[in-house]
């Protein structure tokens, strides 16, 4: 049933239109940044620089007897490690030496002398609050208790700062903008929504919360667009955090912890999406609180927005601001990982709609001929192979926590899914699949495919309880992820999409042995993954798609050829580039060598110029000279006659192409 409040006072939140999200099967995405942004500054601001959009409201009458208080919502996190962060914080040269550390402990069964014993004597106050209402109600408490014994600056944080952005950008952010004057400081990352349709992988609120909200926090005024914050960490002032009233952290305050608050009630529940059932510890309008930081503080106004830091206004590189193409076919378990990496980083993406199988059309209008997807083009630059594709996002378009066993986790990932290619449905494998998957999968070949399902299963499940004991052994409800960590990782994307993907895509969600009653936290985990095909901002065409790609300029660094790169190579050297598990021969990628790296070998095409990067791993580069010879003398019965002269025709011409292999076995047989 709907709500419509005369005024945001009544406790109950205005109702909206919901804005679906749809997933669309075989697709080319094609990711762009922040397109609402398109007027930022990309100048980095001075430290202490003052944004020109509308003035806030600030309590500029308020005195403090305190210049800095840190806030910590501490549930069971180790308290050497927590007092160790809160030094460093103070050891920062922006934080003054008149500080207060107020310690909010939600676990009933941590001793407070002990966890004092770690902590400054005489500054810390540790106080015990009952587990419910997230960060955000150990925040809105604080404020409301201290309303008049607030200090200067307050930061608000959770006692872990191990995920996102982790301590030393905390550290840094601090010491490059906190002055004096500061208003308000975002800690964790962001991102910018329509405050009328406000939504992200994890999360929507369509209940007219988030305007009702802003609205009371800044005195009626109309909210267009929201600065979500993420993690409940930042530092503001006293002036700023009075200025919005006490009537606004009271109305959130009240909705959180009481049991029967609206907030509660399934007239609101049934206009959000969370990661995880509503419950007084985790409810549901805690994730929207989280978000609404910056707007209840008065710092989400587009001027505000527009002029902001652009080294605080997001997790990703926006400084970059490319134009970006993921390509790719939605049951394609592989593009199903990158699409969960780009979900989980808050990525916008187009999408195309491609074949599953060959021939694709759209590839071979640009010139790429190698067989296997997703692709990602940043620019005129397009990334070969899942780990590439990874390793730019993670490095330059957005951030995931990472840890030092991401590798290892990857490593798993890729062995169970070649594992759960015996679980493949037969009547998905049709000639045509089995034709064109055969040479990249020769699983699929054997002649006993058939009888070797329950043995696959089995195998499964022994992964599924290595899963369920061993990586999610210290997940809990509040922090599900590997690690029993309360944000998704790196990790937990390399291990967890093959398990996603049989059980869903392969239908092996249906057998027994692998449900929630046996692995209760596998299951837990992939409740609160981002949909698998989370919404394009827009469908583009082909033509489209290839339109942006070649219109667009290089954004990766130049190489060159490395000092003694193992190809012995000169920059220009016509190339072909196979992948190593793949049959020899079979989709072979023609172009000019531009550039060697640890990682990376880097391909040009001839017509248009656009770049190939693919991995050193698990692919091989040489002389296309020597792949045509090699080719054709192992066709039975072709002339050597035919080899010499193909060989100089390769080693003279600009670029070998495929359609000189296919002319030569024409000639060879005639």
């Amino acid at each position: 049933m709907s709500h419509t409040p005369s005024s945001p006072y009544d406790g109950r939140p205005r109702q909206f239109s919901s804005r679906g999200v749809m997933s669309t099967l075989l697709m080319i995405l094609a990711l762009v940044w922040f397109i609402k942004l398109q007027s930022l500054s990309h100048s980095q601001p001075a430290k202490g620089f003052k944004h020109p959009g509308r003035p806030p409201h600030l309590d500029t009458h308020y005195r403090t007897r305190t210049d800095f208080d840190i806030v910590l919502s501490m549930y069971r996190e180790d308290p050497a490690d927590v007092a160790l962060n809160v030094t460093r914080i103070l050891n920062t040269s922006s934080v003054a030496s008149d500080y207060r550390i107020w310690i909010y402990i939600k676990a009933d069964d941590v001793d407070i002398h002990t966890l004092a014993s770690h902590f400054p004597h005489g500054r810390t106050h540790i106080i015990k609050r009952p587990n419910i209402g997230r960060d955000s109600e150990t925040h809105l408490h604080h404020i409301l208790s201290k309303w008049d014994d607030l200090a200067r600056h307050t930061l608000f944080m959770q006692a872990g700062v191990d995920e996102y952005p982790g301590l030393p950008e905390l550290l840094r952010r601090i010491e490059s903008h906190f002055v004096q004057e500061t208003g308000i400081l975002n800690l964790g990352f962001v991102d910018i929504c329509d405050c009328h349709a406000c939504a992200d992988p994890y999360w929507h609120d369509f209940s007219g919360l988030l305007p009702q909200t802003y609205a009371l926090a800044n005195r009626d005024a109309e909210c267009e667009w929201l600065l979500m914050s993420y993690q409940a960490q930042f530092i503001a002032s006293a002036a700023r955090i009075r200025g919005a009233g006490q009537g606004v952290y009271r109305y959130l305050h009240s909705a959180l912890v009481e049991p029967g608050s609206w907030a509660h009630q399934e007239s609101y529940l049934s206009t959000t999406r969370t990661p995880s059932a509503d419950s007084m510890n985790n409810p549901a309008i805690g994730f929207s609180v989280e978000r609404l930081w910056m707007g209840i503080m008065q710092c989400s106004n587009l001027e505000e927005i527009a002029n902001a830091s652009i080294d605080l206004l997001a997790s990703r590189k926006l400084e970059a601001r490319r134009e970006l193409q993921h390509l790719n076919t939605d049951f394609s378990p592989y593009a199903q990982k990158i699409k969960l990496l780009l979900a989980s980083s808050n990525i916008p993406f187009y999408k195309c709609d491609q074949p599953a199988v060959l021939p694709r059309k759209d590839l071979e209008a640009l010139g790429i001929t190698y067989r296997r997807i997703p692709l990602l083009a940043v620019g005129k630059d397009v990334y070969i192979d899942s780990s590439k594709i990874i390793e730019i996002i993670t490095t330059s378009l957005g951030k995931t926590r990472q840890s030092s066993s991401d590798k290892a986790f990857q490593v798993w990932g890729d062995t169970v899914f070649q594992e759960v290619l015996t679980l493949i449905p037969m009547k998905v494998l049709t000639p045509e699949f089995v034709k064109d998957r055969q040479t990249i999968f020769p699983l699929l070949n054997r002649p006993d495919l058939k009888t070797i399902r329950p043995s696959g299963l089995a195998q499964f499940q022994a992964r599924l309880a290595e899963f369920e004991h061993q990586f999610l052994s210290q997940s809990t409800q509040e922090a599900p992820f590997i690690g029993g960590l309360k944000e998704i990782g790196l990790a937990d994307i390399h291990a967890i999409w093959p398990i996603r993907w049989a059980l869903n895509d392969l239908g092996a969600k249906n057998d027994v042995g692998v449900g929630k009653d046996v692995y209760p936290k596998v299951w837990r985990l992939l409740e609160m993954l981002p949909e698998a095909n989370p919404k394009p901002e827009k469908t583009v065409s082909g033509d489209e798609a290839k339109e942006v790609i070649l219109g667009s300029q290089y954004t990766a660094k130049e190489l060159g050829i490395g000092k003694n790169d193992a190809f012995g190579l000169e920059s220009g050297t016509e190339v072909t580039v196979e992948s190593f598990d793949a049959r020899p021969g079979s989709h072979p990628q023609f172009g000019r060598l531009v550039g060697t790296g640890v990682d990376e070998s880097v391909v040009e095409l001839k017509d248009n110029g656009v770049r190939l990067h693919f991995p050193r791993i698990g692919y091989l580069a040489r002389f296309s000279g020597e792949v045509v010879i090699h080719y054709l003398a192992s066709i039975r019965g072709i002339p050597p006659r035919w080899t010499a002269p193909l060989y100089c025709l390769a080693g003279n011409r600009q670029v070998v192409d495929s359609s000189l292999v296919s002319a030569s076995k024409r000639r060879a047989y005639a």
